[in-house]
C-alpha cells in the first residue's frame, strides 16, 4: 500500500514537473526557483530567503510581480506532491509559507 501511494506521489510529481517548467509563472527569482524544485532542500529553511528577497524585489518594484502569487502557489503545489526525503522534512512547513506569501501578494497587487 505505501508502494503505490509512493509511486503515485512520484508521478504526480513528474508530471506537475513538467507542466510547471513549460509554463512558469512569477518574477525571475520564482521562475528560477520553479526550475531547480527537483534538487530542492527545505530542512535548512532556505525557503524563507526566497520569501524575504521576494519581498524585497516586490517593495522596490511591485508592478513587475503581477503574476508571482500564481509563482508561489505552484512552488507550494510541486513541495506538497514530491516524495518525502530526509532533506525535505520541512515540506510541509515550506508550503504552508509559499501559499500563505502567495495569498499575500495577490491581495496586494491589486492595490497597484
Amino acid at each position: 500500500m505505501s508502494e503505490d501511494l509512493s509511486l503515485l506521489q512520484s508521478q504526480a510529481a513528474q508530471s506537475l514537473s513538467s507542466t510547471t517548467e513549460e509554463e512558469r509563472y512569477g518574477c525571475a527569482l520564482l521562475q528560477t526557483l520553479q526550475s531547480q524544485l527537483e534538487q530542492y532542500q527545505t530542512t535548512g529553511g532556505e525557503y524563507l530567503d526566497v520569501i524575504f528577497t521576494h519581498r524585497e524585489m516586490y517593495i522596490a518594484h511591485p508592478q513587475g510581480h503581477r503574476c508571482c502569487a500564481r509563482g508561489f502557489t505552484d512552488i507550494a503545489r510541486f513541495l506538497e506532491m514530491r516524495p518525502w526525503r530526509a532533506d525535505r522534512e520541512s515540506d510541509a512547513e515550506a508550503v504552508a509559507a509559499f501559499r500563505h506569501e502567495a495569498i499575500m501578494v495577490a491581495s496586494s497587487v491589486w492595490k497597484w
